[in-house]
């Protein structure tokens, strides 16, 4: 099978349920796409579907980081066109960069994704079968996975959690983890983990800042689109089990707020870490950046304050 010149590029239609009432792709869809662009991958270049990777080959393909940066929107029915590229081949890694364009060319999102095979049945770590570690290589080269060159920031820095101090009370929800939540893995899908930090960080505006999204945007006309969202995936989770997830404002800026969102399995076993970042923007204005609100500024201030995350 002869390799490509150009990045592998994977087509998906932006359906209706991937959008939300803002009438726009919902976050974590990025996410979704650059997933499913990375699969299509490699069953188109190395000729082997993840599900044979499992049942032929014992090994899951699996993710230690994904990180997403957001540049515009996607609309319902638009078509978007996700460019694949190896940026990393090591004998155990493997790093994709996958971008999303409009039919325009126009740029909506990045996503860096880390990985990794894992033996199935042990879950350890496992070498690239050599024989693709080669093709891998070959097409890196010959379709340009120069990561200095394709990315404009590179990888989203994690911003380690704060500590809360004694007394501290951070906001925090439970969540299942559900059967139809997970793979053939059977582990959760990595999408659905940006789903659990995006939808508790929805309730911490309503419950915390004063305000819901909807009201944000069909109230105020203004909204809270993400600006970049990363996250670790440190440890399993399982159909059954019970996820803590833990809101922290790690910033507060004139327009952006900073967010890290970990989750724990029973135990306090850490299970993912992420790190968030939206910008508050006027519709009216054009969707131009807006100063956070004073009265939800002060709702922030002080959640800082109390959950030990001030300063």
């Amino acid at each position: 099978m002869k390799l490509p010149t150009e990045p592998f590029t994977y087509r998906r239609r932006v359906a209706f349920g991937d959008c939300d009432p803002a009438r726009i792709y919902y976050a974590p869809r990025a996410v979704d796409y650059a997933v499913e662009a990375v699969e299509a991958w490699h069953e188109s270049v190395l000729g082997v579907s993840w599900t044979e990777w499992i049942e032929r080959h014992r090994l899951e393909p699996d993710f230690t980081r994904i990180d997403c940066e957001y540049f515009r929107p996607l609309l319902p029915d638009q078509v978007v066109r996700v460019r694949v590229w190896v940026v990393g081949n090591g004998r155990e890694t493997l790093t994709f960069l996958a971008a999303g364009e409009d039919d325009s060319g126009k740029r909506c999102f990045r996503v860096r994704l880390e990985g990794r095979f894992l033996e199935r049945g042990t879950g350890s770590p496992a070498p690239v079968p050599a024989k693709h570690r080669e093709r891998i290589e070959e097409y890196r080269v010959r379709c340009g996975g120069n990561e200095d060159a394709l990315s404009r920031t590179g990888r989203t820095e994690g911003i380690p959690p704060r500590k809360p101090k004694a007394g501290g009370k951070p906001f925090t929800r439970m969540r299942r983890v559900l059967y139809g939540e997970c793979g053939p893995s059977g582990k959760i899908y990595p999408p659905k983990v940006f789903e659990y930090a995006v939808e508790v960080v929805g309730e911490w505006y309503e419950e915390v800042a004063g305000v819901s999204w909807l009201t944000l945007i069909a109230v105020r006309g203004q909204g809270a689109p993400w600006v970049s969202a990363g996250c670790a995936f440190l440890a399993p989770m399982v159909p059954g089990q019970e996820i803590r997830v833990t809101v922290r404002v790690t910033r507060l800026g004139r327009s952006s707020i900073g967010f890290s969102v970990t989750g724990e399995a029973g135990g306090g076993e850490a299970c993912f870490e992420a790190e968030m970042t939206a910008c508050l923007i006027d519709q009216e204005a054009g969707f131009r950046p807006m100063p956070v609100p004073e009265e939800m500024a002060e709702r922030i201030r002080a959640y800082r304050a109390a959950s030990g995350d001030e300063g």
